[in-house]
């Protein structure tokens, strides 16, 4: 019988003492695909741990938030077994402790270097755990995971992970020139409370018609959510607000509007609300005749569908041609609304005075500028419909934090995928300061 023997030759090359948790990781699962990493990776761990001690003044008392005494003097103090869940494996890290000599204070380096003090898990499983959380359950994503990659995780701690993670707080900071401030609601069912909530969301458009997520909230009113993007974006107080966006595209939602109207030029009324909504107001609200109702809604449809594709607006002559039908298009508005109030239709009349006065902005735009503007919320009502999705559909019972949080996260990975990798880069603190070389020689 043939007997093998392995040996494995492993350098390391640090060029400056200054790396993160993750990036070891990373590094040494793309050098050792197969077989053995969990046990370099503890090695690799448990001689970091060794180094640190060591060189204790140097490394750890520059990351330490406070020191424990006055005249701190501090010694090894033993070791212990810490178990860190990483796409690798549970990796058992044999880590050395430290104990002033004056205090009896004990830290242990190598938490102190990774900030790795409260979580028993890495940044990367971290990604990867939320990438899946949002598009199914955190049930389904630890069975998932324990199939696919053979990570043993629980839902429990994916559920922690989320809790814990930066999305508790936002960047309401809007660093895109944005056409178009857009926002919705849409209701899930909380947890612990009969009646419905409702989660708000705000997103925006630039130039050329991408969708820019600017934030979710439960707990905030609309008039809550204007101040706090206001506030985001008001860095120079002795200067006047420059709003964020040209103009706020919405349903006609009254508090929606009084609350985000200050964030932008203009308003522009989704036209596709305008005529629907129309029909509710004057049926329900007036109790108006239903063939009437249908007959007023059609002309709604035939008149704001005539601007469906203004074309190109090269001259003077075509620009002054496009306003007169916007004007045109407002005085038959205006006699519909003088109609209706004679009649009296007064909520119905009322609705077509607030939407007849912001329901052809895009157009003027347009003619101004010559840039488009989206006219209708559709774009927004379809990434509500995701958000739903997840919100309703997946899970229920969530807790107004934890459904900020997930509306966070979705917003995040489905509208700025970038902004999402360049997060996480930076989350990692991937330097380029760890590097491995593994050179395997086998013998008979």
């Amino acid at each position: 019988m043939k007997t093998f023997s392995s040996k494995i030759d492993v350098s390391v090359f640090v060029k400056e003492f200054n790396f993160s948790f993750d990036e070891v990781i990373l590094v040494v699962e793309e050098k050792m695909k197969k077989g053995g990493v969990a046990a370099l990776l503890e090695f690799i761990f448990s001689w970091t741990s060794k180094v640190l001690c060591r060189n204790y003044a140097d490394m750890i008392f520059p990351k330490m938030k406070s020191s424990c005494c006055d005249t701190s003097y501090w010694l090894p103090h033993g070791t212990y077994q810490k178990t860190m869940k990483t796409t690798l494996g549970k990796l058992k890290l044999e880590l050395h402790r430290m104990k002033c000599h004056s205090c009896q204070k004990t830290q242990t380096p190598f938490l102190i270097f990774f900030d790795l003090e409260n979580k028993n898990w890495s940044f990367e499983l971290e990604k990867i755990c939320l990438e899946m959380i949002a598009d199914q359950s955190y049930r389904r994503t630890s069975n998932h995971l324990k199939i696919t990659s053979k990570i043993n995780i629980g839902k429990n701690t994916i559920h922690k992970m989320v809790k814990r993670s930066d999305f508790r707080k936002q960047d309401l900071e809007i660093k895109t020139d944005l056409q178009v401030l857009a926002a919705d609601g849409t209701g899930y069912k909380p947890h612990s409370d009969d009646s419905k909530k409702e989660l708000k969301i705000a997103l925006g458009m630039d130039h050329n018609q991408r969708l820019i997520p600017v934030g979710a909230w439960v707990r905030s009113s609309w008039a809550q959510i204007g101040k706090e993007i206001k506030k985001a974006n008001h860095k120079n107080k002795s200067l006047v607000f420059k709003p964020v966006a040209n103009i706020l595209l919405s349903d006609g939602e009254v508090n929606l509007i009084r609350g985000l109207k200050r964030l932008a030029y203009h308003q522009q009324r989704c036209q596709w609300h305008f005529v629907r909504d129309f029909k509710y107001i004057f049926l329900y609200q007036d109790k108006g005749n239903k063939d009437e109702s249908k007959k007023i809604t059609n002309e709604l449809w035939d008149l704001v569908k005539k601007f469906d594709s203004p074309g190109e607006l090269n001259t003077e002559e075509e620009k002054l041609k496009l306003l007169d039908e916007i004007n045109k298009a407002e005085d038959k508005l205006k006699e519909l609304e003088e109609k209706l109030e004679k009649e009296n239709f007064k909520a119905a009349a009322v609705y077509l005075r607030n939407a007849r006065l912001v329901l052809f902005n895009h157009l003027r735009v347009l003619i101004k500028s010559g840039a488009k503007v989206a006219r209708v919320t559709s774009r927004i009502e379809r990434f509500m419909r995701e958000i739903a999705r997840r919100m309703k559909r997946i899970a229920h019972n969530w807790s107004e934090a934890g459904a900020e949080v997930m509306a966070r996260i979705l917003l995040k990975i489905k509208l700025d995928p970038i902004g999402w990798a360049n997060y996480w880069k930076e989350k990692m603190k991937i330097t380029g300061n760890f590097q491995l070389e593994v050179k395997i020689a086998r013998s008979t």
